[in-house]
C-alpha cells in the first residue's frame, strides 16, 4: 500500500471528493506516538515536532472503501467521542491546508441509538460548527486500507490481557 502525499489545497480536495467527504464513513481508529523515548536510563528528545498520528477511516459507499491517514509534525489533536447510546457516523469531513499546515475536521451525526436499523431517521448535526475530531499537522499523507474493513483492529491487539475490559 503506497504512502500518497498531500502537498497542496488540490491535493486535498481531490481525496475528500474521492472519499465523498467522509459521509456515512466511521473513524475506526487511532495511533498516536512521539520520537521521545527512555532508554537505559536516558532520555531522547528530538529538537522538532516529534508528534505522529495515523488513522483509520472505513467509508461505506466510497472507493477506496477504507483509508489510512498520516500526519507528521502534529501540532494540535482533539477528539471528542460519541455520547452514549448515540451513533458515530460521520457527517462530513474536511481536509484544508492553512499557512503551511493541514486541517482534518470531521464531524459526526450523533443520533440516539433508537428505532429499527435502517430506519431513515434523519437529524442535523450541531449548530456550532466544532468538530468532533480535529488534527492539526504540517504533513500529511494517506494510503489505500480497502482490505482492513470490519471490526478488526489494526493498530493493537484486540486482547489487551485485562480480564474484564475495566481499566
Amino acid at each position: 500500500m503506497p504512502w500518497h502525499k498531500i502537498a497542496s489545497q488540490g491535493d486535498a480536495d481531490a481525496l475528500v471528493r474521492q472519499c465523498q467527504g467522509f459521509h456515512d464513513g466511521c473513524f475506526r481508529e487511532a495511533h498516536v506516538w512521539t520520537e521521545t523515548s527512555i532508554e537505559q536510563g536516558a532520555m531522547t528528545c528530538p529538537g522538532h515536532l516529534d508528534t505522529h498520528v495515523r488513522t483509520l477511516f472505513q467509508l461505506g459507499a466510497a472507493e477506496p472503501s477504507a483509508i489510512e491517514l498520516r500526519f507528521d509534525e502534529v501540532t494540535y489533536l482533539h477528539l471528542l467521542p460519541s455520547w452514549d447510546n448515540c451513533d458515530s457516523i460521520i457527517w462530513r469531513a474536511t481536509l484544508s491546508q492553512d499557512e503551511g499546515v493541514f486541517h482534518l475536521r470531521v464531524y459526526l451525526i450523533g443520533l440516539p441509538l433508537t428505532g429499527p436499523p435502517n430506519a431513515g431517521i434523519a437529524k442535523q448535526p450541531r449548530d456550532d460548527d466544532t468538530p468532533d475530531m480535529h488534527i492539526v499537522a504540517r504533513q500529511v499523507s494517506w494510503r489505500d486500507a480497502s482490505e482492513w474493513m470490519g471490526a478488526g483492529l489494526r493498530y493493537g491487539p484486540e486482547d489487551r490481557g485485562d480480564n474484564d475490559g475495566a481499566m
